[in-house]
């Protein structure tokens, strides 16, 4: 979308990526590829031949050792762009292209999606976090060299852009920008949407009941054990399905724990169809997470938003103050399945007003956070660092 958007108003985009789909663990090609995806973007996939199966894993980063020294190569030989905007993660590929921008002069954007190496040691109990922050000293060090180096960071949400900041020991300055993860309204990928109802019902999953939806990857910063225990306890109630969508490595984790109830559907990914008649099917949209999950703004809340729907949370911070803020839904204490429950239950039963939370939602999504919107203005942003050159020295603190 961001490529559409500077392409349309006269650049060209070359798009560097990984041949490795992370979401399906699978090759996309056997070596470096170039495609041209319309007039004005090129696709550069950058070939890792290490693959992975788990996202927390040695072999995941040997593969982006790779992606990164294969960028190193055939960035070396390409024409000098005018402007580099790196997503962060990956570190490797982040420190490549802050050292090429810095070589060849062009100014480079690091946009923060995700707050590695922080990430990889959530997984662990507490005793042995200090252990693997350890092991991980040179991630740490290379992140700071990315913050530091860059000439401007942009992020999805205001906490992620104070990470980068502390990590550059950086101040503030008009440069730095929060644009938040921009969505399509559903309208844009309407299917046919009589088809995939026949496709659900043949699951068992009843167009007629209310619908407690869940979509993203089963990863380790998210638990839909508090959820799954809220389905256990309203499993009489004949009126309420609970919907999971997706799938990761806690996948027969919650499905161990939702045997037995007939009201749990698990329907694994699904193809953008499929998935616009689960958002129009859903009646609340959940956003499970664990206790310390470090996710600010992350792009559930906005795909709900999208669809117009009453989102039930366990997020602190942003996501938080966002959705009481606006009103449009609850947060729950994610150590208190009762705390949900109750909370699902106000949104279930009264339909006034998760009617009202899930118009404000799409009223908001519609003003501040659709795709057009955030990413027109990330466009233009762009072309003013271009314009603006690299800076001679961060503004550090």
């Amino acid at each position: 979308m961001l490529a559409n958007k500077l392409v349309d108003a006269g650049h060209d985009v070359t798009w560097w990526t990984t041949t490795f789909d992370h979401q399906t663990k699978s090759f996309l090609y056997r070596r470096d590829s170039r495609l041209s995806l319309r007039a004005g973007v090129e696709l550069v996939l950058l070939h890792g031949r290490t693959p992975y199966w788990r996202n927390v894993s040695v072999r995941r980063l040997i593969n982006h050792i790779q992606v990164a020294r294969s960028f190193r190569c055939r960035a070396a030989l390409a024409p000098r762009p005018d402007v580099i905007v790196c997503s962060f993660p990956t570190i490797d590929l982040s420190r490549e292209a802050v050292r090429f921008g810095r070589a060849r002069q062009v100014p480079v954007v690091i946009d923060v999606r995700d707050l590695w190496p922080d990430i990889f040691v959530f997984p662990f109990p507490p005793p042995f976090r200090s252990l693997v922050r350890t092991a991980l000293i040179p991630y740490f060090c290379w992140t700071k060299e990315v913050f530091s180096n860059c000439d401007a960071i942009v992020a999805v949400s205001s906490f992620y852009l104070d990470w980068g900041l502390r990590n550059g020991k950086r101040t503030h300055t008009p440069s730095e920008r929060v644009f938040p993860l921009g969505y399509p309204p559903p309208e844009t990928r309407l299917g046919n949407l009589d088809e995939q109802k026949a496709y659900f019902t043949q699951q068992g999953i009843n167009p007629a009941k209310k619908t407690v939806w869940f979509v993203g990857t089963f990863g380790r910063t998210y638990d839909l054990l508090p959820i799954i225990e809220c389905a256990r306890s309203m499993k009489d109630n004949r009126n309420v399905q609970f919907v999971i969508t997706g799938d990761g490595e806690k996948r027969r984790l919650w499905q161990n724990a939702a045997s037995g109830l007939d009201n749990v559907f698990f329907t694994g990914w699904v193809s953008g169809d499929k998935l616009e008649y689960l958002m129009r099917l859903a009646t609340v949209g959940l956003m499970t997470y664990a206790p310390d999950a470090p996710q600010g703004l992350p792009n559930k809340i906005f795909e709900y938003m999208a669809a117009g729907l009453p989102i039930l949370s366990s997020l602190r911070g942003e996501t938080r103050k966002l959705l009481e803020y606006h009103r449009i839904g609850f947060t729950y204490d994610p150590q208190d399945p009762a705390d949900a429950l109750a909370k699902l239950r106000v949104m279930i039963s009264d339909s006034t007003l998760s009617q009202e939370m899930g118009e404000k939602a799409r009223r908001l999504f519609e003003s501040e956070f659709s795709a057009d919107r955030v990413y027109g203005q990330y466009a233009e942003y762009i072309r003013e660092v271009a314009l603006n050159g690299p800076k001679p020295t961060p503004h550090r603190l």
